[in-house]
């Protein structure tokens, strides 16, 4: 299955920045869908049913304690010339411990460890003539305060590609 670990968002901080993406929703761009937006710690890609066993285990041994999230600021993926992801910011804190107490586990299943930074991807640019328009509904928005939800849990997700885009379904959750 392909499958990613995430946390997961309220519905009112969801909505808040499904408000946000609806910002982007023009030619060469793709919106993410409200009931999709999350935080991704690790995309796994591919994964069999043994992998997936190690990744739960891994997922078992996080601690870290309920915490409140904030999510505040915009950007882009890779960089303001060559965009593919519009994403409002999240604070690292509490994210980053996960992030930490999973990456052993995950360099071992031969994930590349990369440094984390906590984001919610609002948006997908599909076409470079979108950059000035992205870069333009982009500064409405800085300094945005999309407001703040409790994480109890990560998620193992599973992710089902369709033709009017992802599907996700939680394989397996952690609760903090």
């Amino acid at each position: 299955m392909r499958a990613f670990i995430a946390v997961e968002l309220s519905e009112e901080l969801r909505g808040r920045l499904a408000e946000f993406a609806k910002a982007f929703d023009f030619a060469g761009v793709k919106p993410v869908e409200t009931e999709n937006l999350h935080i991704t710690l690790f995309f796994l890609g591919e994964i069999d049913e043994r992998t997936q066993g190690k990744v739960v285990d891994a997922m078992q041994k996080v601690s870290v304690p309920p915490f409140k999230l904030k999510c505040s600021g915009v950007g882009v993926f890779p960089n303001p010339n060559f965009i593919r992801v519009v994403w409002a910011g999240c604070e690292n804190g509490s994210l980053s411990k996960i992030y930490e107490q999973l990456s052993p586990e995950m360099r071992r299943l031969r994930y590349k460890i990369e440094p984390f930074r906590a984001h919610v991807t609002v948006a997908r640019v599909k076409s470079p003539e979108a950059k000035e328009k992205v870069q333009k509904a982009l500064g409405k928005f800085e300094g945005a305060d999309f407001g703040a939800c409790e994480i109890k849990s990560i998620a193992l997700k599973k992710s089902t590609l369709t033709p009017t885009g992802p599907v996700y379904e939680t394989v397996y959750e952690k609760r903090l």
